[in-house]
C-alpha cells in the first residue's frame, strides 16, 4: 500500500525501531496487521503477540498526528507530526520503552484504567496520569502484561 509522506515517514520510524530490537519491519512483520480504516492518510497498525502474554497496542498514523492505544484505551499517547519531526529521540524513546517493558494495567470501576511501565530490570520507566478523582474509590484489578521484545534483542518465547 502506498501512503502519504508523513504517514510513511511514521511508519519508518517504527520499522527502524523494530529492526533495532531484531524484529521485521512495520509491512512485514507477521504480528502487526493494517486495521480495517488503514488507508492512503492514514495507517491503523494493530500490534498482536501470538502468546497473548504482551498488551494490545494498536498505532494510529495520520498525516497530523501520531496516536497509541493500549489495551483497547483510546489515545494513552499522542504526537503531533511536527513534534516527531523536532524531537523523535522523545517519540522513538517511548515506542521503544512500549515493546521492551513489562506493562503493569491497573483497572478500577468505570472502565478507569492506568498504566505502569517497567524496564526489562524491573525498575519504574513512567505512569500514565489519572484523569478521574473517581478512579481511587473503586476497587483495582491488576494485569501485569510482558514485554513483545526481551533485552536481548530477541523475541519472547513462552
Amino acid at each position: 500500500m502506498q501512503f502519504d509522506f508523513e504517514v510513511q515517514k511514521s511508519i519508518d520510524l517504527i520499522s527502524n525501531i523494530l529492526l533495532d530490537l531484531g524484529g521485521e519491519q512495520v509491512l512485514d512483520n507477521q504480528f502487526i496487521s493494517l486495521g480495517e480504516l488503514t488507508s492512503n492518510g492514514y495507517a491503523d497498525l494493530v500490534f498482536r503477540n501470538p502468546h497473548g502474554n504482551s498488551i494490545p497496542i494498536n498505532i494510529r498514523c495520520s498525516r497530523y498526528d501520531v496516536q497509541i492505544d493500549l489495551d483497547e484505551t483510546p489515545e494513552v499517547f499522542e504526537w503531533p507530526i511536527i513534534l516527531i519531526e523536532t524531537k523523535s529521540v522523545d517519540f522513538t524513546a517511548r515506542i521503544r520503552q512500549l515493546l521492551t517493558g513489562c506493562i503493569l494495567v491497573e483497572k478500577r470501576g468505570n472502565g478507569y484504567k492506568a498504566f505502569s511501565v517497567f524496564n526489562p530490570s524491573g525498575h519504574f520507566l513512567f505512569r500514565t496520569p489519572i484523569i478521574s478523582s473517581f478512579y481511587y474509590f473503586t476497587r483495582p484489578s491488576f494485569h501485569l502484561f510482558l514485554p513483545y521484545f526481551v533485552a536481548s534483542s530477541r523475541r519472547l518465547e513462552t
